[in-house]
């Protein structure tokens, strides 16, 4: 079985600390080392952020993160700018769970 490499990061503090509230999405952002997706519901809350690595060219494994090339970051993968607008902020619910309203 592959793995990813071995990383201490793990949920950034910045989105931790939001839960329940807003996060400012240039601090978001900014907890991450490489250009990242950042999706979120038409209503502002955060769905997911995607990260980016290289496949190694000598074995095939997962090798070190990198910047989300332009299909991603142009993609639904990457909504938090639409028609030319682009958010300030997301909403971060607890992480895990659905934002579902009947």
């Amino acid at each position: 079985m592959l793995s990813f490499p071995r990383m201490d990061r793990g949920t950034p503090k910045v989105i931790m600390a939001s839960i329940g509230g807003e996060v400012d999405l240039q601090d978001l952002r900014k907890a991450y080392h490489k250009q990242v997706g950042i999706k979120a519901t038409k209503e502002g809350v955060l769905e997911e952020i995607t990260s980016c690595w290289e496949k190694r060219r000598d074995n095939g494994k997962v090798g070190q993160q990198i910047d989300c090339p332009a299909f991603v970051m142009k993609g639904f993968r990457n909504n938090v700018c639409r028609k030319g607008k682009c958010r300030k902020t997301v909403k971060v619910t607890k992480l895990g769970e659905c934002d579902f309203r009947p």
